[in-house]
């Protein structure tokens, strides 16, 4: 009943769209459609049983018939009726030749459009971008840093006269005292724990310096912050300007490692109070190869992390860089400057004027720095920031025009952060692939492998009948040959 009952819709669709050709052939072959599948719906089937060595065909069983060989118009048919992927089912034979074509140039193009983009972020991808992250973060504890303070006039702006064959560090044991003198220096309502004399080379010159170290334990919270005042010292200095700025230059910097000339720093006037408001600022950046060579870091605190320098145990590009210029003399004026590391005898006077100043701009170069002794900055390091405010000093008859008073402190537990993070990580990847794939062709990892499957069975295919085409032809020869007589 339900035959008839189609067979009648279909003659009535026949008799109102008789002037349609098209419609009829459709309908035509609508029947010859579900035929077609039918043969190569098992395509795929027919060629993996093929392949399975744990089949086991028993004689007497159905499955004693080989299947038929596929061919490579029903492989092309099966995967057009079964992809995934959006457009390709209107390939199929059996649909109208010019909406196959309109799908076959809407396909090849949105995929050209694919292609195109997916090879801009592979190329994205492996030129390693990063992006910068900016924020701050209230920390319930920090680490108060390390101070230096600099007298302003180098050494050789005072009238003295030394001998020849006098050591620079005996000069500079006499030296230093005498152009800073820090008077009073406390932390939190105690007393300073350590405070080191050295000396700092700057535009080629030495520059007398105490480094402040200012207690064992220099971490600060929130109640530090509200009931002690940090690190105030009182210092003089040498009386002595003629020419240049008066004055002291002071450098925030990381415990255990050297200030330099680049560090953060502000400067402090006599018969001056001075306020420094630090804030503190955490970098951790990206090293190869994400960045180019010149501008490499190392990762001290990676576990496989080995230090290079020889004498000192902290690694920092500052500690580096001054081992690396100690080195340096030592090569060419065989001997070691004061205050800095090395084997080598101490340099004196003579050292110092003959040799020392002369070679002392190739020693601190950037050539020398990067690469002779590739004293490169670290990944992750602590940079701090200073706001100043100055008020003159009240004056007492016992004030000494020389004195200095500087208080250092910070005002809230804010840290900054400025870290670097890979722009394209391989989530990234996957995620824009997946998007772009979707976007164009509505496509996912399954029709991917998909296509991959139709490849495989296609060029399979394709290669085993013309092997297969060769060995008949083959066979026919040699049987023709067998046959023909050979006349003597």
């Amino acid at each position: 009943m339900e035959a008839k009952k189609d067979a009648s819709i279909f003659s009535v669709i026949r008799t109102h769209w008789r002037r349609n050709p098209t419609l009829v052939t459709r309908l035509d072959t609508h029947d010859q459609q579900k035929e077609h599948n039918g043969a190569y719906q098992n395509t795929y089937s027919n060629f993996w049983s093929k392949l399975d060595p744990a089949r086991q065909i028993l004689p007497g069983t159905a499955e004693e018939k080989e299947p038929a060989d596929p061919t490579i118009q029903d492989i092309a048919f099966h995967y057009c009726n079964e992809a995934t992927i959006h457009g390709i089912r209107h390939l199929a034979p059996s649909t109208n030749k010019l909406r196959r074509f309109v799908y076959l140039s809407i396909v090849l193009l949105f995929t050209a459009v694919l292609l195109k983009f997916l090879l801009g972020i592979l190329i994205l991808y492996f030129t390693n971008p990063y992006k910068t992250y900016y924020y701050a973060e209230m920390m319930q504890k920090q680490d108060f840093p390390t101070v230096t303070m600099c007298n302003l006039e180098n050494m050789m702006s005072f009238n003295t006269t030394y001998e020849a064959n006098q050591t620079m560090e005996s000069i500079l044991e006499k030296y230093i005292p005498d152009i800073i003198t820090i008077d009073e220096c406390d932390f939190n309502g105690n007393k300073c724990y350590e405070t080191i004399p050295t000396v700092m080379i700057i535009r080629r010159l030495l520059y007398g310096c105490y480094i402040i170290r200012p207690a064992i334990n220099r971490t600060c919270d929130m109640e530090d912050l509200k009931s002690k005042d940090g690190l105030a010292v009182d210092l003089t200095t040498k009386k002595s300007w003629k020419k240049g700025e008066k004055g002291v230059r002071v450098f925030l910097h990381e415990d255990k490692t050297y200030p330099s000339q680049m560090d953060s720093s502000f400067f402090a006037g006599p018969r001056d109070a001075t306020f420094a408001v630090i804030q503190p600022e955490k970098v951790e950046k990206l090293g190869t190869p994400y960045h180019p060579p010149n501008q490499d870091c190392r990762n001290n605190e990676s576990p496989s992390f080995q230090n290079p320098l020889k004498f000192y145990e902290y690694y920092s590009q500052t500690n580096c860089q001054r081992e690396c210029t100690s080195l340096y003399i030592e090569e060419y004026c065989n001997c070691t400057i004061a205050y800095f590391p090395g084997n080598s005898r101490p340099c004196t006077f003579s050292d110092y004027m003959n040799c020392v100043k002369l070679h002392m701009n190739a020693s601190m170069s950037q050539e020398t720095y990067l690469y002779r002794c590739k004293c490169t900055p670290n990944c992750s390091y602590l940079q701090f920031y200073s706001r100043v405010s100055v008020a003159q000093m009240r004056y007492h008859k016992h004030t000494k025009e020389d004195m200095f008073r500087i208080r250092i402190y910070f005002e809230n537990m804010v840290m900054r952060f400025l870290k670097e993070k890979p722009k394209y990580e391989l989530e990234d990847l996957l995620s824009s692939f997946g998007g772009q794939m979707g976007l164009f062709i509505g496509a996912s990892i399954i029709s991917v492998y998909e296509f991959v499957e139709f490849l495989f069975i296609f060029v399979w295919t394709l290669f085993a009948n013309h092997f297969r085409r060769s060995g008949s032809h083959f066979k026919r020869t040699t049987a023709v040959r067998k046959k023909t007589p050979i006349i003597k």
